[in-house]
């Protein structure tokens, strides 16, 4: 299995994967601020409805990344060291951020509420608040041990510290094994993600649709990842064999399965009707080299998906934010849709800017310090050859 190289012009960056993942937090954030019911006509309302199927295209991204970056080394078997450094990577990648919003959102709770009963958003209700805290912290927060999950979507970073500790075994049997391992997993995989589609509501106040589960009081949302990850090895998998490879480079079969998915999303397709979709949209993705290559490298949706991460983090903490643009807005205007319009538009804008000030002042610089201190570490316990 060789490595994937696309012709682009900025390194070995996929940009089109990078531009896929800022545009899925995107409609992440327009599920979670949408319009009114009211000003919304079906079709629309079922596309903003199902915006939560974004998040598991970011699972299915991972996996396909993971694979590209980090899974040679497990070829010949399983390796602590190797796995050790994987997981100091990944660490560096996801936790400064995830730890920052963890502990604003606390301190809002406390500075605002007092307390963690009775808040509101961003505030969180905590009733554990020491448990709560320590599975938030160690990202086990979504694994079915009933915790609270502080930060909202942090749920999904949880999810996927569980993949990223069984990495090396999804590896073994989805990239390194046979034809017929690759098909039992991928047969796994998908009775995974049906089973949780069809599962009851355990634990969840709202839930938008079938695949719409976060709520840490069942290990659902873990498998809702872990599966979802494991389709993105096999699309990766995919790409690398020859028959698919030669489809997959082909420029409207990745418009057309992006044209496809969100035409069945508006058009209120079950989730599992649209699931199949995902795997084959991000190896199209990683694999154009013609018109889509050209579309999906755009400056404005690179650099939306540079700031993905912390879109995605800190974009639900503005719900206090959207009562106070809405109260602007009707000073402004009379009519009630333009209201609603103008304060769903102040808050994507402020979402935005924050996210642009959250990626350079927090999640670069710490994932580059951090990166650096758990190196030195690693390399000072390193056994001397």
């Amino acid at each position: 299995m060789t490595a994937a190289v696309s012709a682009k012009p900025w390194g070995k960056e996929i940009i089109p994967l990078t531009s896929i993942r800022g545009i899925a937090a995107f409609l992440v954030m327009l599920h979670h601020f949408r319009p009114a019911d009211a000003y919304l006509n079906l079709p629309l309302r079922n596309f903003f409805y199902k915006g939560y199927l974004w998040v598991d295209l970011f699972f299915v991204l991972s996996g396909f990344v993971m694979a590209l970056t980090y899974a040679d080394p497990f070829r010949k078997g399983y390796s602590w060291p190797q796995h050790w450094d994987f997981l100091t990577k990944r660490i560096a990648r996801i936790y400064p951020l995830y730890f920052f919003v963890i502990v604003a959102v606390s301190f809002y709770s406390l500075a605002v509420f007092g307390g963690y009963s009775d808040t509101v958003r961003p505030g969180v209700n905590l009733q554990n608040p020491i448990i709560d805290h320590v599975t938030n912290l160690l990202m086990i927060s979504a694994w079915g041990l009933g915790s609270v999950t502080i930060g909202g979507p942090t749920w999904s970073i949880s999810a996927e510290w569980a993949a990223y500790l069984l990495f090396p075994v999804l590896c073994s049997i989805a990239l390194f094994r046979g034809r017929y391992a690759a098909a039992a997993a991928a047969g796994i995989a998908a009775l995974a993600i049906a089973g949780v589609a069809l599962s009851p509501s355990f634990g969840h106040a709202v839930r938008s649709g079938p695949l719409d589960v976060f709520a840490g009081a069942t290990p659902l949302p873990v498998v809702r990842c872990v599966a979802g990850f494991t389709l993105g090895l096999l699309a990766y998998r995919m790409q690398h064999w020859a028959p698919a490879a030669a489809i997959l480079r082909n420029d409207w079969l990745c418009f057309g399965t992006f044209g496809l998915v969100v035409t069945m999303m508006i058009a209120g397709f079950h989730d599992l009707l649209i699931y199949p979709l995902l795997p084959i949209l991000v190896a199209s993705l990683a694999s154009v080299k013609g018109i889509a290559l050209r579309f999906f490298s755009l400056r404005p949706l690179w650099f939306l998906g540079t700031i993905s991460y912390s879109l995605y983090l800190t974009h639900t903490q503005f719900y206090a934010a959207w009562p106070t643009f809405h109260a602007w807005a009707a000073e402004i205007f009379q009519r009630p849709s333009l209201i609603d319009l103008a304060s769903l538009l102040m808050t994507y804008a402020i979402a935005l800017i924050t996210a642009s000030l959250t990626y350079y002042l927090i999640e670069h610089p710490g994932r580059t310090i951090l990166r650096r201190v758990m190196t030195r570490k690693t390399l000072q316990v390193a056994p001397a050859v």
